[in-house]
């Protein structure tokens, strides 16, 4: 879905660096990856301010901070902590997060203003989503299914 998200947008590329290497995937090494194959980029690591406030938990934060400039993405004026080391970019919030689609799915309501039309065509033509939660586990090209589905539609997907 990322792949078909990031597509017609030519200022993004998919990156399956985490997928290829396995296992746990830490932020920082991710990072030393991105910096040792393409030591020309400028490396910039988007957070909102509800993970910046644990970042000291993250595997070497010291180190992340050296690799990638932190900017962080302020919703309505939430704060960061003050030992928030990144820039700060006020954003408008936007209430959508892939839980909400998921479960708007699973009932049967629309979610057409959510998401776009072609992650909305992979949602239906891959039937995902309309049963409950449950953990997902697979490997690396092997599609987890969740259910089928026959069309999304419904409501506009503004009101809970």
């Amino acid at each position: 879905m990322v792949e078909a998200a990031v597509a017609r947008d030519p200022r993004f590329e998919l990156c399956d660096l985490e997928l290829e290497r396995g296992g746990v995937s830490y932020t920082v090494d991710t990072l030393r990856s991105l910096k040792a194959a393409h030591p020309e980029w400028s490396l910039v690591l988007i957070v909102g301010t509800d993970l910046v406030a644990g970042m000291s938990a993250w595997r070497e934060p010291d180190a992340v901070a050296e690799l990638a400039e932190l900017v962080v993405m302020s919703r309505d004026g939430e704060a960061p902590g003050s030992d928030c080391r990144g820039r700060v970019v006020p954003v408008t919030r936007v209430d959508v997060s892939s839980s909400r689609v998921r479960k708007r799915v699973r009932g049967r309501r629309a979610v057409r203003d959510m998401v776009g039309a072609h992650i909305l065509s992979i949602i239906e033509s891959e039937g995902l989503y309309r049963q409950p939660e449950r953990a997902k586990v697979g490997v690396k090209g092997q599609r987890i299914q969740e259910g089928r589905v026959s069309s999304v539609e419904g409501d506009t997907g503004q009101a809970e």
